[in-house]
């Protein structure tokens, strides 16, 4: 039992196993859950476009959503071949990218732990890591068939690592490299890094050398980065004819109405939707941690603040999308939450004393922290069991319908492509440019669409008809999906249109 316990973790670390069976535990009464309201599945379609990507991969078809097209939709092609795997396996698609989700939510709730050891974690409040396994962003984001759990967990081993003392040198790197195939806004991190090594030389050198001992740690990181960012820009260019994904210019494109509204609005907005749940309870020592940092001139940690608002802000910026619960900015709660509790373990080691006052208040905020948890798991439920309804009953049942209904070799425009790429096969005009740039450019222009669609001899149209307004009028319905399970979607339910260009009212 020593040999073997030496290589497995859960016969030497019993901590481990109550890791493995409350993520067991907390994934899977999210799945029951949904189960019971409607089915298992993705709470949002956009899962069923990498696992279109990963199975035509894995079957040897490229780089394709359609096969025999290279396109550039994956935004996340580190996480897109990691799902690639589950194919080579034999695994269903849903269990194999959850078990994927599950694992990343082990390892961060396991470095969040250990970044509160390093923060001098008290027995007060070692039980605090455990109860992120019911974090209900963390729980939606494991299940979610996304890169977004990637993201946290990337984000959160920076935070533990940049907490040590050690000078990484190339490996730093290496780490933003994969950062960047995760997701290309993950690029940002590089932020806390270089403050990493600015301030370990100066700390370890004398100041008059402290340029040449920056340009060296630095040297190594930049080489190792500046590779895997070309091979990054090379692989998109041969894929879709950009140095970046294609979705990051057509969500930019399809969204650019948000940017009307105030910069400091679609900042807030953001900013806010990182701060609902039990995360609110830590805003106060949140904000206390940030004094103490600057009070002691902790670069770090300061560094951390920093990316925390420059991060929202690039997308208040560009892309202020607050959907699928904030979905893009998610990675920026791991932050929120670590420097929360740091600031609460700062707060009680300054000012802990033996008064009933004291103790009471110390077990107020406890309980409140543990029944907000509780609280908003049991929510968060009930919303991912609904994000779930609504994609297996608009986007998978359609796209299932329309897979045994019309015939193959119909041309089809559509504007949520996941679920109709997964399930069909039937040769696809992409409405919303993530695997056709061609449309980039007329995302939001209907008449220019239509004829798009006429010159590429669309038989049917395919989307939520408050998406088009003017391209939907007068189209025949031939399907549509259940107008149970849309939880009153403004723009409508899933309809299957048949196509003509000389039905439209505004011709």
């Amino acid at each position: 039992m020593g040999k073997i316990g030496r290589y497995i973790p859960l016969l030497r670390h019993r901590f481990w196993l109550v890791y493995l069976l409350t993520a067991i535990f907390s994934l899977g009464i999210y799945v029951l859950v949904s189960a019971k309201y409607y089915r298992v599945g993705y709470p949002l379609d956009d899962a069923w476009i990498h696992q279109t990507y990963a199975r035509n991969f894995a079957h040897g078809l490229g780089w394709t959503f359609i096969p025999g097209k290279t396109s550039g939709g994956s935004t996340a092609p580190l996480w897109t071949l990691l799902i690639s795997l589950g194919y080579y396996l034999h695994i269903s698609p849903v269990l194999w990218s959850s078990l994927l989700g599950g694992g990343l939510l082990i390892g961060t709730v396991h470095l969040i732990r250990l970044s509160l050891n390093k923060a001098s974690l008290t027995r007060h409040f070692r039980w605090l890591p455990y109860l992120f396994f019911f974090e209900w962003h963390f729980v939606w984001a494991a299940l979610s068939g996304m890169e977004t759990m990637l993201s946290i967990f990337l984000v959160t081993f920076l935070f533990y690592w940049l907490k040590r003392d050690l000078d990484q040198g190339w490996r730093y790197g290496l780490f933003l490299g994969v950062c960047v195939w995760v997701r290309p806004d993950l690029i940002s991190l590089a932020i806390p890094i270089f403050v990493k090594i600015i301030f370990t030389s100066y700390q370890q050198i004398e100041k008059k050398k402290i340029f040449s001992a920056v340009i060296l740690s630095g040297m190594g990181m930049t080489i190792v980065l500046m590779s895997l960012l070309a091979a990054y820009a090379l692989f998109n260019h041969e894929t879709s004819g950009n140095w970046l994904p294609t979705t990051f210019y057509a969500k930019q494109a399809e969204y650019v109405s948000l940017l009307a509204r105030p910069l400091w609005q679609r900042f807030f907005d953001l900013f806010k939707l990182t701060w609902v749940g039990v995360s609110i309870l830590l805003l106060p020592a949140y904000l206390y941690r940030c004094l103490r940092a600057v009070r002691d001139f902790d670069a770090v940690t300061i560094s951390f603040f920093i990316w925390v608002s420059l991060y929202i802000g690039v997308y208040a910026l560009r892309l202020p999308v607050t959907y699928q619960h904030g979905r893009y900015i998610q990675p920026v709660l791991a932050v929120n939450i670590l420097l929360g509790l740091e600031g609460v373990i700062l707060w009680w080691t300054r000012y802990q004393n033996p008064s009933k006052r004291f103790w009471a208040l110390s077990t107020a905020w406890q309980w409140a922290f543990v029944l907000t948890g509780i609280i908003f798991y049991g929510l968060g439920a009930m919303a991912y069991a609904k994000d779930v309804a609504f994609v297996e009953s608009q986007m998978v049942d359609t796209a299932v319908w329309v897979n045994t209904t019309i015939p193959p070799s119909s041309k089809i425009a559509v504007h949520d492509i996941g679920a109709m790429g997964y399930f069909g096969n039937h040769d696809l005009v992409d409405l919303a440019g993530l695997i056709d740039p061609n449309v980039i450019p007329i995302i939001r222009n209907e008449e220019r669409l239509a004829e798009y669609m006429d010159h590429q001899n669309v038989e049917l149209l395919v989307c939520f008809p408050g998406w088009y307004p003017r391209l939907t009028a007068g189209q025949i319905i031939l399907h549509q999906a259940d107008t149970r399970w849309n939880g009153g979607y403004e723009l409508g339910v899933m309809t299957v249109y048949q196509w003509s260009l000389a039905n439209l009212a505004f011709r």
